[in-house]
């Protein structure tokens, strides 16, 4: 029911993913092109999640950010993906994008 990210997963720029509020089954709806989403009024029961450097550059600037922290918990742990690094990761994404 929940789209989850595995630690090793990259999130390509140009993806997009819909949540919607209506008592619909996602399975049962069709994901809409991209192009046609931009093109009409979205209805007021849906949230459009859109990872996109061409609409928001600071998305490369938080890339390279992620990166520095990256290399340096790589460092300080042996080269290991750590909860400490996904950490630090999503605390970096919540300030600049909000959330919990």
């Amino acid at each position: 029911e929940y789209g989850l990210l595995d630690y090793e997963e990259k999130v390509l720029d140009g993806f997009y993913d819909i949540l919607s509020t209506s008592a619909e089954p996602a399975g049962q709806v069709k994901m809409p092109l991209l192009i046609d989403l931009q093109a009409t009024m979205v209805d007021a029961g849906s949230e459009i999640v859109i990872v996109s450097r061409a609409i928001d550059p600071a998305l490369e600037e938080l890339g390279q950010i992620s990166r520095y922290i990256a290399m340096d918990c790589r460092a300080a742990e042996g080269g290991s993906v750590s909860s400490r690094l996904v950490q630090r990761i999503a605390d970096l994404i919540v300030e600049h994008k909000g959330g919990p």
